[in-house]
């Protein structure tokens, strides 16, 4: 509600640490970011977003900051009735925000009546500097967009940030998480960008161990360069931390279904929707879930929401559209593949589905094209091509260059129904132990 209309990132970033502040406290539910930001802006029957999102009340208010000064807005309601519970405005100086926060949170769990099991250290992790923290916010702002240029701007404002304030541990781990955005859309080189999110984590932990969010960068960056178990370790320590992140629970089972533990991984995607019920990369997660373990009608459905709620998702069209293939459904898989925007993707499809339809010289073109102009950064796709052609050869030598490349889709590996005329031979099972995942 400010005059000049431009400090969104401001009570976007009010509204995340409200979140973040809460969320710390065991006996609440607290849904995450992208599914609670949805409504930002929106009319909509308070009733019918408490039925969206699983919950029995609601926090909400507005913002205003002018220059150095801000006017905070908040009220607490039950959703059953759209009664409120408690209303309060704050007036303060910029200086006074990290106890605003403090304050508002303190009267939700007042007005909730919970008696606190544990108290949140609410504020340990902050940056002290009120410049830095602005910054912070901005970063944030941009970082939730998840393109590259606005990934790069968010950089660009962590790193200024960082020179103003470079013992904050939360900035250390918003740099990292912002190289592993950027590495895992392939903005990035893969070294480079897990040894600096690396860094960026362990700088993070160092300053202050019990901030979860460096804990869940370093789980990420481990990951990512296949080490399991402590990637395991890392979400485990965010967990105990926060036992509601949605987003450590979500990547706990992406980690889960990565080394074959796939009942596990669907229990943890499920909790993980209870916590944040429309976020569109929960939902491709748990589609790319179900279509590794067979449950082929949920995976569809589970994609399909995904585009429901952010119909650019990227490669949500190419991944339900070999779901399609499986189903023997080969149209219904072209209607998909044309629809995906990125062209590597997009030729990928093509590939998979006219392989399906049996023509032939169609995939040996595109396949030559695809070799030539865009192998780099899509070596497990190829190898999956090759595989369902049954050219076993060509297919492990693609998979040896992409372990070379340290390639994000080798996560896929580990019953890839793509893959399924490999696993009969001894070089499918030297390389799972290559990739460390032979005894999950």
């Amino acid at each position: 509600m400010s005059a000049g209309k431009d400090q969104e990132y401001f009570s976007d970033g009010l509204s995340e640490e409200l979140l973040n502040l809460l969320s710390k406290i065991p006996e609440l539910k607290v849904i995450g970011r992208t599914s609670s930001f949805s409504f930002k802006g929106k009319n909509e029957d308070l009733r019918t977003i408490g039925e969206k999102l699983g919950v029995a009340n609601i926090l909400e208010g507005s913002v205003q900051k002018e220059g150095n000064k801000i006017r905070v807005t908040a009220q607490l309601i039950k959703t059953a009735d759209g009664s409120h519970l408690w209303s309060d405005k704050y007036d303060r100086d910029l200086e006074g925000i990290f106890k605003l926060q403090d304050e508002i949170a303190s009267a939700v769990v007042k007005e909730l009546k919970l008696k606190l099991l544990t108290k949140p250290d609410t504020m340990a992790s902050s940056p002290s500097n009120t410049a830095a923290y602005n910054l912070m916010l901005q970063g944030n702002y941009f970082l939730e967009k998840r393109d590259k240029e606005n990934l790069a701007k968010a950089l660009d404002i962590y790193l200024e940030a960082l020179a103003i304030d470079s013992t904050n541990s939360r900035l250390w781990a918003a740099v990292g998480h912002c190289y592993i955005l950027h590495l895992t859309w392939d903005h990035l080189d893969r070294k480079e960008g897990l040894q600096k999110a690396r860094i960026a984590a362990n700088k993070s932990i160092d300053l202050d161990d019990r901030l979860a969010a460096g804990h869940y960068v370093l789980g990420l960056v481990k990951m990512w360069d296949f080490d399991w178990a402590g990637a395991e370790e890392e979400y485990e320590k965010v967990l105990v931390l926060e036992p509601g992140n949605a987003d450590a629970l979500r990547s706990k089972g992406f980690l889960y279904r990565c080394i074959g533990r796939f009942d596990e991984a669907i229990q943890l995607t499920k909790k993980s929707i209870t916590f944040d019920p429309i976020k569109p990369a929960t939902f491709f997660n748990f589609g790319q879930l179900l279509y590794h373990t067979g449950h082929l009608d949920e995976a569809v459905a589970s994609y399909k929401k995904a585009l429901e709620l952010n119909p650019q998702f990227p490669r949500a069209h190419i991944f339900l559209g070999k779901v399609y293939l499986l189903q023997g459904k080969p149209e219904l898989a072209m209607t998909e593949m044309t629809q995906e925007a990125d062209e590597a993707w997009r030729i990928y499809g093509l590939i998979l589905t006219y392989n399906a339809m049996g023509r032939k010289k169609e995939v040996d073109d595109l396949l030559n094209d695809y070799i030539a102009r865009l192998s780099k950064d899509n070596m497990y796709q190829i190898a999956e091509i090759y595989a369902i052609r049954n050219d076993k050869d060509k297919a492990f030598q693609y998979l040896e260059k992409s372990y070379i490349a340290k390639e994000s889709r080798l996560t896929y590996l580990k019953g890839d129904p793509l893959l399924k005329n490999l696993e009969s031979d001894q070089r499918y099972a030297a390389f799972l132990k290559k990739m460390r995942l032979e005894n999950n």
